[in-house]
């Protein structure tokens, strides 16, 4: 399991040694929906 704070800090990295195991991975996705979370996290705690 990838910790999110690496794909946070480091997606290019994070998505070449993906590319190198030969996988199909969509670093950029998980990287969005990371910042929406974080996003509504903000936006709650502002209630």
């Amino acid at each position: 399991m990838l910790d999110l704070k690496l794909i946070r800090e480091n997606p290019e990295f994070v998505q070449k040694k993906l590319n190198q195991r030969n996988g199909s991975y969509d670093i950029q996705s998980i990287v969005q929906l990371d910042q929406q979370q974080r996003d509504l996290e903000k936006t709650r705690s502002s209630l």
